[in-house]
């Protein structure tokens, strides 16, 4: 029912042994909220966030039935959708024209078909007014009215029109003559649904002084990022908590490696494409080497260094997608030569000599005739799997070698074991499976004099070596 992006990993958590039902319902509950998020952990659905509508409202109260039915519990803090009561008070259009108009058209509409409607009656005035927002429960015969309301303004040379709930007020503005404004007048009480009322204020026949200026709309705070040595900090504005909880956790899921620290303040003023926007800019930046950028009404500005000038395309693409308005995008993409050339890609054998080099400074450890990697080695590992990004395709073999202690069959199962756990926790950590293989040597390749503690020490070892494919 909604657009999906999706940033799962296989294997990224341990799951319940049957969490379909939470899954499904999770689904549907995000389906139905206007914002929000929801969380599946340790046998509970976690819900926040805002309902879209009361056919949303249903459509959550099945969901989490369903799922408490298959034995999962629910935590929610949920904000219920306006009543239509609460919206006889926040439904309000206000529309001026004339030469003396000054205060922007203010319009909300009850669905998408109504605020199109609306709004190219609105584009009718002079001057002209803008889109309509949407909001849910608008009240009976609203459109109608709002309709009605705004093309009688239109009609006018001069004049104001005012709807809250289901009060209506039209004011003669000059130059409009008294009786061309109650000829309109009368044609708009007779046009209006039942319920609504009109009041006609036509007391103002002179040339009107003008309009007191509309006070400033204040201009939301940017949002500012910058991205260096793996971090990426965002700070400025954002709507409200949950949109903002939402841009920094796709922040983390963009940003492979690395930390993102947020400082958000929250308020009125944002646009609905803002959300996107800053995705956009958070996506881009994420794939840079390093750099800033901003969001505001205006545009995106992202400066910053990139490591491959052929990646620069695909980056004004991404933002593009993101921009959904009229912000301007503004870019300055800095390419270093020195830094691509030492990014360059080893070869095989250079590869397989860096990587032996980390092991022999910094052993790989294993629990005493076991194949589980010690958690001191955890360093190593994150060096070696860092290494193993920069390595050309080729074939790279990882060796498991014991000491000559222990019968020849138990030790070459052992080191069997144990080179297939080092590539196992590489490929954890993002390495390339069509890279590496794993293979055990026993006791059959010493460096070392087997006959002393030291030596033996030595040859219980992990190495890597590059091989031939027909080696396999």
């Amino acid at each position: 029912a909604i657009p999906v992006s999706d940033f799962s990993e296989a294997g990224a958590a341990a799951t319940q042994s049957d969490w379909r039902p939470a899954a499904e319902a999770a689904a549907a509950i995000a389906a139905a909220l206007e914002h929000g998020r929801v969380e599946i952990a340790d046998g509970q659905l976690r819900l926040v966030g805002a309902v879209r509508d009361a056919a949303g409202e249903a459509a959550i109260r099945q969901a989490t039935a369903i799922a408490e039915a298959a034995g999962w519990s629910v935590a929610s803090d949920l904000t219920p959708p306006p009543t239509p009561a609460a919206a006889l008070t926040t439904f309000a259009i206000h529309a001026e024209t004339g030469p003396n108009a000054s205060r922007p058209v203010e319009c909300v509409a009850g669905d998408k078909a109504e605020a199109g409607r609306l709004s190219r009656l609105a584009a009718t005035l002079t001057p002209p007014g803008g889109p309509c927002a949407v909001a849910p429960d608008a009240p009976e015969g609203w459109g109608e009215a709002a309709g009605a309301g705004l093309a009688a303004l239109a009609a006018l040379p001069g004049g104001e029109f005012h709807l809250a709930g289901q009060r209506m007020r039209l004011t003669l503005r000059s130059p409009t003559k008294r009786a061309m404004f109650e000829q309109v007048a009368t044609d708009l009480r007779g046009a209006l649904p039942e319920g609504y009322q009109l009041t006609a204020l036509a007391g103002v026949t002179a040339p009107d002084a003008p309009s007191p200026p509309a006070a400033p709309l204040d201009a939301p705070p940017p949002l500012r990022m910058t991205h260096d040595n793996a971090h990426l900090r965002i700070e400025g504005g954002a709507p409200d908590p949950v949109i903002g909880e939402a841009i920094v956790a796709f922040a983390r899921a963009s940003l492979t490696q690395g930390e993102v620290e947020a400082d958000l303040t929250y308020g009125g003023g944002f646009d609905t494409n803002w959300r996107a926007a800053a995705m956009s800019a958070i996506s881009v930046l994420a794939r840079m080497e390093s750099g800033t950028a901003s969001v505001t009404p205006e545009g995106v500005k992202i400066e910053g260094a990139v490591e491959d000038p052929l990646a620069v395309t695909e980056l004004h693409r991404a933002l593009a997608e993101g921009l959904t308005d009229d912000r301007v995008a503004e870019t300055r993409f800095r390419i270093s030569p020195a830094q691509l050339a030492a990014k360059e890609l080893l070869p095989p054998e250079r590869c397989a000599n860096d990587l032996s080099a980390l092991t022999e400074a910094d052993p790989i450890s294993f629990a005493p005739g076991s194949s589980e990697i010690s958690s001191g080695s955890d360093g190593v590992i994150g060096r070696l799997a860092k290494v193993l990004v920069s390595c050309a395709d080729g074939r790279i073999e990882i060796g498991g070698h014991t000491d000559s202690q222990g019968s020849a069959g138990g030790n070459m199962a052992l080191s069997r074991a144990r080179a297939e756990s080092v590539l196992t926790r590489l490929l954890g950590a993002g390495a390339r499976l069509s890279l590496l293989s794993a293979r055990g040597y026993g006791e059959e390749e010493p460096i070392a004099d087997n006959a002393t503690e030291q030596g033996r020490a030595r040859n219980r070892r992990i190495a890597f070596r590059a091989v031939e494919e027909k080696e396999e």
